[in-house]
């Protein structure tokens, strides 16, 4: 699936540029990208089943 592929980039570049800019613990980072990352993934499937009804 590659919109999955899409997300584990982005967890590693949010992860690199998090501890880089931010200096955030890792705890506090990975609550952090979880929530993104979940509304993310949650777009993702809405964009792909609307994408899959209008075809």
């Amino acid at each position: 699936m590659k919109g999955m592929d899409n997300i584990m980039k982005l967890r590693i570049i949010l992860r690199a540029s998090a501890h880089t800019v931010y200096k955030l613990p890792d705890f506090v980072f990975k609550e952090i990208s979880y929530l993104i990352i979940d509304s993310a993934a949650w777009r993702y499937c809405l964009s792909y089943r609307i994408n899959l009804i209008s075809v």
